[in-house]
């Protein structure tokens, strides 16, 4: 996704926003490189609580799709981050 041009992703975890350490690496990769990352829950009641200290950044009460529209704005309000391609 980076290297098509990505500006956010928006990572659809199981229960509360939990992700396999090599996705997280690989997101830790992209936050690196400048792209927005965030996590959200598939489960439909319910969404990211808590956080651990090396979490990464959560959606919260919101839904991977509530997530992704979300991010869609923040980044239509910074042009300069939409300028590598799209989200």
């Amino acid at each position: 996704l980076c290297a098509a041009g990505a500006a956010g992703i928006v990572i659809a975890g199981t229960g509360n926003g939990t992700v396999h350490a090599e996705l997280q690496a690989a997101a830790r990769r992209a936050q690196a490189a400048g792209v927005r990352v965030v996590r959200a829950s598939r489960c439909v009641l319910g969404g990211v609580v808590g956080a651990q200290a090396d979490s990464l950044p959560s959606a919260s009460e919101l839904t991977p799709v509530q997530a992704r529209i979300e991010m869609l704005l923040g980044l239509l309000a910074e042009p300069s981050a939409l300028s590598r391609g799209g989200a």
